[in-house]
């Protein structure tokens, strides 16, 4: 059940405006501000990122396109496998005289 909840990032985002008390409507300015939280949770920047906290949390939502991101780990992926099969293909390769 909890998986199925949490799939949806409609609800996702509702959940997460009643709890924090906002109005956001779109999903990568909560994803943004989640992430900025949790670096200043675990020190990670944590002076930059409370003085600026805003600005780079608006930085983050305008530059992050989820489509591209996908499409460049596919890419990344694709390029890995290929490479490991030539690796894998050398090993097999009987020796020649």
């Amino acid at each position: 059940m909890f998986d199925k909840i949490f799939s949806d990032k409609k609800v996702i985002l509702e959940l997460y405006n009643a709890i924090a008390q906002t109005d956001y409507t779109d999903e990568s300015a909560v994803a943004a501000k989640r992430a900025v939280e949790e670096c200043i949770e675990h020190g990670i920047l944590k002076d930059i990122l409370l003085k600026e906290k805003g600005v780079i949390e608006d930085m983050i939502t305008v530059c992050y396109d989820e489509e591209i991101y996908k499409m460049r780990e596919a890419e990344y992926n694709q390029e890995l496998g290929e490479e490991r099969g030539k690796e894998i293909g050398k090993l097999l390769q009987p020796e020649t005289i």
